[in-house]
């Protein structure tokens, strides 16, 4: 399975609930792409040691093989989000 790694910033309210595991599903689209292209995602969080607020480095996968092609190309902007809001926004390193 083909995946990306990205360098990310939260960018949520006080009382958002940061992910409890290492691995968590969610939604994204590049910043070529825009959000009329969203597609299932699976994070697996980099370093994580308990705190997600914390990790600002992830893998990214797409859920499904036929959406690999949507995962983002090094030095893209990639969008995390839940349903269309953005919760973090970074750029792929790989």
């Amino acid at each position: 399975m083909n995946n990306s790694i990205v360098e990310f910033n939260w960018i949520v309210d006080s009382d958002f609930p940061y992910p409890k595991d290492p691995q968590f599903y969610c939604t994204g689209y590049t910043g070529k792409d825009g959000s009329d292209d969203l597609f299932s995602i699976v994070v697996r969080l980099i370093d994580f040691n308990g705190d997600a607020k914390a990790i600002n480095k992830a893998e990214v996968f797409a859920l499904s093989e036929d959406m690999e092609s949507f995962l983002p190309k090094k030095g893209e902007r990639f969008y995390f989000t839940s349903g269309k809001k953005v919760i973090a926004e970074g750029v792929a390193i790989k």
